[in-house]
């Protein structure tokens, strides 16, 4: 982190929680734990004093909200607040969104946060550019995406309903799926940064990517 002076004259140390942050590991890390703190606790610490909202797209289909309250608990600031049953946090998945349908929802928030800004900006410790008034910007938001390895766009989903395990016809699947994967990490950064709107990821690690030795 590094310090900025406070309107009041105060030394704050700024740091913590990036805009775009992955947690990336093999597989029974405790990447989704890690990444459900991280967002929580940013959140819990808004929560003192504004509300916010979060999100989490669930790849791997795996998520259960019973697990999830149990790390609501851990924060006293959430905790009675009924986050889940009340729709501060919302869990969607993969058998009601498609990556990319999730992705222009995901956009569709971002723009309404700039379309209602007058409502929700929130005021920060700092002063702003003028050096006299204080510092305003979007009330912060957060997604998650556990995990982007399992990310999956519909073209994808089709090509994988047409064709049979081991048909010619799915052979480019990952390529495409490689492609939006990329497309959506470039733009991430000015989405995401120019909302306020917090992003975290968890994917998978392995050894080495086995390339074939022939022309492909």
């Amino acid at each position: 982190g590094f310090y900025i002076k406070g309107i009041h004259g105060q030394n704050v140390l700024c740091g913590g929680l990036g805009m775009i942050t992955a947690v990336v590991g093999r597989g029974n890390r405790f990447k989704s734990t890690i990444l459900h703190y991280m967002m929580l606790s940013a959140a819990a610490r808004i929560f003192s004093t504004y509300q916010t909202s979060m999100s989490t797209f669930d790849t791997e289909i795996n998520i259960h909200e019973s697990a999830l309250e149990r790390f609501i608990d851990a924060f006293p600031e959430l905790r009675d607040l009924n986050v889940i049953q009340e729709g501060i946090w919302n869990i969607t998945d993969k058998t009601m969104y498609h990556g990319n349908q999730w992705y222009e929802a995901v956009k569709d928030f971002t723009k309404l946060k700039k379309d209602n800004a007058k409502d929700i900006m929130v005021s920060t410790p700092f002063f702003d550019r003028d050096q006299t008034s204080v510092l305003k910007v979007l009330a912060p938001t957060f997604n998650e995406v556990d995990s982007f390895s399992e990310f999956e766009t519909e073209d994808v989903a089709k090509m994988q309903e047409e064709n049979e395990l081991g048909d010619s016809g799915a052979n480019t699947m990952h390529m495409r799926q490689g492609l939006a994967k990329t497309r959506f990490l470039m733009e991430a950064p000015a989405l995401f940064n120019g909302h306020n709107h917090f992003l975290l990821l968890t994917a998978h690690m392995d050894d080495a990517i086995e390339v074939s030795a022939g022309p492909y």
